[in-house]
Order: structure tokens, then sequence, then C-alpha cells
């Protein structure tokens, strides 16, 4: 597929941009690993969790008015993301 953005042909000439975007646009899976690992680039992203527990009209959030759902958005709030991403 082409890519026709202003300026990214002349970005692909450069040889060590081509060589990265070459390398960039063969990943087809993400990695997870406690530590870095020797083999790629790893890198560790600090992000905030966002979730939605939506207000039913007239009754309250639906965590409290499902215990299915409260349960899976406190596994999901007490899971640790700190982890360091690869991709390969």
């Amino acid at each position: 597929m082409a890519v026709n953005i202003p300026g990214f042909l002349g970005l692909c000439a450069d040889s060590l941009f081509a060589e990265k975007w070459s390398r960039y646009t063969q990943y087809s899976h993400i990695l997870t690993a406690d530590k870095p690992q020797q083999n790629g680039s790893w890198l560790k992203v600090s992000a905030k969790k966002r979730y939605i527990d939506p207000l039913v009209c007239g009754k309250n959030r639906v965590s409290s008015l499902s215990p299915l759902f409260a349960s899976a958005l406190k596994n999901f709030l007490s899971t640790e993301f700190e982890c360091w991403l690869g991709a390969e």
C-alpha cells in the first residue's frame, strides 16, 4: 500500500528512517515482560487506567447493580500494568 503523506517520501529517502520504518511495519504482536529483555527494543509506558461505570437512569451505577460487572471492574482496577512492552 502506497503512503501519500506530504514529505513522507523524502523521509523514506533517509536510509536510517527507511530502515526503522521498515522494521516498524513488520511488527504484528505486542510482548510483555517484568524486565526488559535482551532481544529487541523494550519500553515502559506509564498510563492512567481509564474505565466507564455507566449511570443507569433512576437507579445507580452499573457496578452497584451487577455483581458480575463489579467483579470485573475490581479485577481491572487491581491489575498492575507496570510491565515492559516490546514487539515482534
